[in-house]
């Protein structure tokens, strides 16, 4: 894939790239996002029909790597224009322009417009530059109370490691978290809301 293009992009690294989608697909093979059929690691099943949101999108590399595991869709999140011109380019490096959508836009307006979209994501990345980090816990709710998280869909965060994230946001609560080096991975799951919980 094309590399980065601004001091704004923080593409993740490999290791931890592979470590995180690692992370995911044993957390899908334990509980399969609502709508998404149960599936072993390993299996092409645990990503068909899986729609993903990458946020902060940079290169596209995470939402690229999930749509050559699968996903059926993922929209791309990112403001600054080269970056968007990397992303196009990178998929269609790859042969994956008719599965993505690229939204040239900032994060905080994209989500503020998530509720009216009546959109729905089995799963979104996180991954800002370090410089932003203080506004994460703000996008986390923000994810949550629009609802665009499907019922056990899953939130990955890339973070500075010093950088504490809460055990859960709303409805988002902590699953994994790991550290290499300076870099962190922290991944979240929507659970049922609890209202749900108390009936069932």
């Amino acid at each position: 894939l094309k590399g980065p293009v601004a001091r704004t992009t923080r593409p993740m690294a490999d290791r931890v790239k592979e470590a995180l989608f690692s992370i995911l697909e044993n957390a899908m093979a334990v509980s399969a996002p609502a709508g998404l059929t149960p599936a072993p690691i390993g299996d092409p099943l645990l990503w068909e029909g899986l729609r993903a949101l990458d946020l902060f999108a940079g290169t596209g590399a995470l939402g690229i790597e999930a749509l050559s595991r699968g996903a059926e869709q993922v929209d791309f999140v990112e403001y600054d224009p080269k970056a968007c011109q990397i992303i196009s380019r990178n998929l269609e490096l790859t042969g994956l322009t008719t599965t993505a959508t690229i939204f040239r836009q900032l994060v905080n307006k994209y989500l503020s417009e998530l509720r009216r979209k009546m959109i729905t994501y089995h799963l979104v990345f996180l991954d800002p530059p370090y410089a932003v980090a203080n506004d994460i816990g703000d996008w986390l709710l923000e994810l949550d109370a629009s609802g665009s998280v499907a019922v056990g869909g899953l939130v990955a965060v890339g973070h500075f490691s010093r950088f504490a994230l809460a055990d859960e946001y709303g409805e988002l609560e902590v699953v994994s978290r790991k550290k290499y080096g300076g870099p962190a991975l922290t991944v979240f799951r929507k659970r049922l809301a609890r209202s749900e919980q108390e009936t069932d």
